[in-house]
């Protein structure tokens, strides 16, 4: 296992790391009131060798909602201070939000809130990192399903 390359990169410890931005998972539960997820800069987190930040990652399909609920310049600095309200999210995504909280993962990575989607310099340097962002995240949540949600059989017909 030592002299294969694959093999001794299994056991080389993983050097922290964490995504540029992550989702931080209201803690409200079920409540009746309005949950809003704060989009982090985890530039401002303590130094990454002595924290260990767990998040989970969400690959999922984009749809015709995707594009409504995504980060762009505009609705970045709301985003970062007032948070995202979990009604104005598709399904998946508050599908994946709920799995979070259930699991006790204080945050979630997802592409289309944590990538400026109209910065071309942000999508270039946030893309160069992705393969990062999957490896260190603890568990990936994979929605193939579309528009109806994690659990759905329900399929949208983009692909």
């Amino acid at each position: 296992m030592d002299n294969h390359k694959p093999c001794s990169l299994l056991k080389a410890p993983l050097t922290p790391f964490l995504p540029t931005r992550l989702i931080q998972v209201d803690p409200v539960s079920y409540g009746t009131n309005e949950t809003h997820h704060l989009l982090v800069d985890t530039a401002s987190f303590p130094s990454l060798p002595s924290k260990h930040t767990s998040y989970l990652t969400l690959s999922h399909r984009w749809t015709s909602t995707t594009p409504v609920s995504a980060t762009f310049k505009q609705n970045y600095g709301l985003r970062t201070s007032t948070g995202i309200p979990s009604s104005s999210l598709p399904p998946v995504f508050q599908t994946a939000l709920a799995i979070a909280r259930r699991l006790s993962i204080p945050y979630l990575w997802i592409d289309s809130l944590c990538i400026i989607q109209d910065s071309d310099s942000d999508q270039a340097s946030e893309i160069e990192t992705m393969g990062d962002v999957y490896r260190h995240g603890i568990c990936n949540i994979a929605a193939s399903g579309g528009a109806g949600g994690i659990f759905s059989t329900e399929s949208e017909g983009e692909g």
